[in-house]
């Protein structure tokens, strides 16, 4: 697992939407607790 703030994935979003990757989400997860961390990556 990596850690980063969102901004700082924005090289690597377009690098895999270059290769191919058709959804891509970079979320910022409250990292309070899993629970917390699995609402904020669920699909709405």
């Amino acid at each position: 697992m990596v850690f980063g703030v969102e901004p700082h994935w924005s090289k690597v979003i377009v690098e895999l939407v270059n290769k191919g990757y058709e959804i891509i989400r970079a979320v910022e997860m409250p990292l309070t607790s899993l629970a917390d961390d699995l609402k904020c990556c669920q699909s709405p």
